[in-house]
């Protein structure tokens, strides 16, 4: 799809770069190798969490066995199917609701920080809290349980309760099962963590919850343009990013007499930028770029009308790629370029410390460049300050000035480009 803009902000919803999360359903009874947790055998490389429906972040599988008597956790014969399959938002389950059952939650720990974590575990009757080391279910082991029962949230009665201290790394997932088993009256369960900067323990909430091993794609949720003056600023914004080691920002240009729905060549395409990603994030973030260097681009087109293209590369830390859509900016500059060499009236004039000064040059029908100079002087000739030197293309420029350095009084700057030279007075004050 091609969508030109014209002075007009264009939004793409939810572009993915990497691939989906794999909804496939992996087996929920397993007999090859690995270690094994009270019948249910994890066979390596396996996703046994995501079931036949696509469950999102911030949820985890609760499967629960029912009429089944029985303080202890070995009880329930976890290698058979549940009666019920449900969804939870965080590590615990309502209260006093049920007799005779047992429960198996499953999923993935991601940290928001990294440092030393502490697990509790609470609950009625016996239960038991086993972690991964990473994401793999083969590396789980069981870090705390309750041995016989508590009230609901109390952390604090067994030893057991509490595991190790537990590095753990952001934004990095950690799989997990919690088995609990309830005989008769009081059932609870409630799994809780004491984070590097809690300084308190917490009920593991949704933030820190998934459902899958696999890791969101980056999420491109808006890409858009502006033309402001003689540049044009690009603003997206991501919803999820993983692995992201930045955006590459592609300009690609060409004079609008070519047809409307040709695109540009792909190695037209130039590098003008780069914006560093956040790595790992499940929080929104924002991003922007200027390409303050359009003007400069017309001095190789044949036309004084511009189609400048935009799109993204977004690039991983092991080097894989993909890139955004791709949106357009015409730029007509026939009716906005200068039509006469001038030097404006810095302003604010008196000031302190700081003024802006505008100038602007004509197009003379080259699209080239001219060798531009800018000087600030004192009142008996003195040079104080050099604010350009250097080719400039045809158009409007501002530059602002900085006299914190210097005297109040009278100074003058003065314009100097091909045969034209312009010089104005400028007053500080202090």
């Amino acid at each position: 799809m091609k969508i030109i803009l014209l002075l007009k902000v264009i939004t793409f919803s939810s572009i993915i770069f990497s691939q989906s999360i794999d909804n496939n359903p992996s087996k929920m009874n397993v007999t090859d190798t690995g270690e094994s947790i009270y019948g249910f055998n994890y066979k390596a490389n396996e996703k046994p969490v995501v079931t036949a429906s696509a469950l999102s972040d911030g949820k985890v599988v609760m499967e629960k066995w029912t009429n089944i008597s029985g303080t202890a956790v070995s009880a329930v014969d976890w290698n058979t199917p549940p009666n019920t399959t449900s969804e939870i938002t965080q590590l615990e389950i309502p209260t006093d609701v049920d007799n005779y059952y047992g429960i198996r939650i499953r999923g993935y720990i991601i940290p928001s920080v990294s440092g030393s974590f502490f697990f509790y575990i609470a609950s009625d009757d016996n239960s038991e809290l086993w972690l991964s080391s990473d994401s793999q279910p083969e590396n789980i082991s069981k870090i705390a349980w309750v041995p016989s029962w508590t009230n609901s949230r109390v952390w604090t009665q067994f030893t057991e309760q509490k595991s190790a201290a537990i590095n753990l790394t952001a934004d990095q997932r950690y799989y997990f099962v919690v088995y609990m088993k309830e005989h008769l009256g009081g059932d609870n369960l409630a799994v809780g963590w004491e984070t590097p900067l809690s300084g308190g323990i917490s009920v593991i909430g949704s933030a820190n919850i998934s459902s899958s091993s696999d890791p969101l794609p980056v999420e491109l949720t808006s890409f858009t343009a502006n033309i402001l003056e003689n540049k044009v600023k690009l603003n997206w914004n991501t919803a999820t990013e993983v692995n992201n080691y930045g955006f590459e920002i592609l300009r690609s240009a060409q004079n609008n007499s070519h047809s409307e729905s040709a695109l540009a060549d792909e190695e037209s395409w130039e590098i003008v930028g780069f914006a560093a990603g956040h790595g790992n994030s499940n929080s929104p973030k924002e991003y922007s770029f200027i390409d303050d260097k359009t003007s400069e681009v017309f001095k190789n087109l044949g036309g004084l009308n511009a189609v400048l293209k935009y799109h993204l590369k977004q690039i991983d830390f092991d080097g894989k790629f993909e890139y955004s859509e791709i949106i357009t900016v015409e730029m007509l500059r026939a009716t906005s370029l200068p039509t006469e060499f001038r030097l404006q009236q810095n302003y604010p004039n008196p000031f302190n410390p700081t003024t802006t000064i505008k100038y602007s040059i004509p197009d003379a029908g080259t699209h080239r460049g001219v060798s531009v100079q800018l000087k600030v002087y004192d009142v008996l000739g003195n040079e104080v300050s050099e604010l350009v030197n250097e080719q400039k293309a045809p158009g409007s420029y501002k530059v602002d000035f900085d006299a914190n350095n210097l005297s109040a009084g009278m100074y003058l700057y003065s314009l100097s480009l091909g045969g034209f030279t312009q010089t104005k007075k400028m007053l500080l004050i202090k």
